[in-house]
């Protein structure tokens, strides 16, 4: 097994030692913030690294028909949609792809004031 796949392995079984972890009252140690934290990033570990992603952005009547039969392909009725863990989102590639980020895309942020800063005397 390569090393990389070995230290995962590890750190994965820390991570759940420490979401089991109970202090003496039996109450877990850590919040329950924490610890969903935590079984998120083992659930996307056990998915191979897949996970469901919710778009709060508002869609074009065309990108709700594709995603409509892309849904009626792979049978999914939740809206959500999978994506691999460390992946750009959908709508960084197409913005890269129309030129619009990158490092020479100025975008126009509206006039700027510059703030007097007050000297150290």
């Amino acid at each position: 097994m390569p090393a990389g796949k070995e230290a995962i392995k590890q750190v994965g079984g820390r991570l759940v030692d420490l979401q089991q972890r109970k202090d003496a009252k039996g109450k877990g140690v850590y919040p329950m913030r924490i610890r969903f934290m935590i079984q998120d990033l083992i659930d996307t570990r056990n998915a191979g690294w897949m996970k469901k992603s919710f778009k709060a952005a508002a869609k074009t009547k065309e990108e709700i028909r594709q995603d409509a039969q892309r849904d009626e392909r792979t049978q999914k009725t939740d809206g959500s949609e999978v994506m691999i863990a460390g992946q750009r989102p959908a709508w960084m590639i197409a913005d890269a792809r129309d030129g619009n980020s990158g490092p020479g895309f100025k975008t126009d942020d509206g006039p700027w004031q510059d703030v007097p800063s007050k000297s150290r005397r």
